[in-house]
């Protein structure tokens, strides 16, 4: 909505949560609002912001992928 998505990268809170407990949690973040008229994060957000936006702040190590 405020076109700040490219800007967001994912963070584990570890040790709270595994990253793998997160991840899950960002897939269904949707699911909070399901019911309302508050606006859904879109899916592709939701990858971009887990798997492709680091590569943005930390390009020497996403050339190594």
């Amino acid at each position: 909505e405020y076109g700040v998505g490219h800007k967001l990268i994912f963070g584990s809170d570890f040790p709270s949560a595994t990253a793998a407990q997160v991840i899950a949690g960002q897939h269904k973040v949707n699911a909070i609002v399901d019911g309302t008229n508050l606006p859904k994060v879109p899916d592709d957000m939701i990858h971009n912001m887990i798997y492709e936006n680091w590569k943005h702040f930390l390009p020497e190590h996403a050339s190594s992928l």
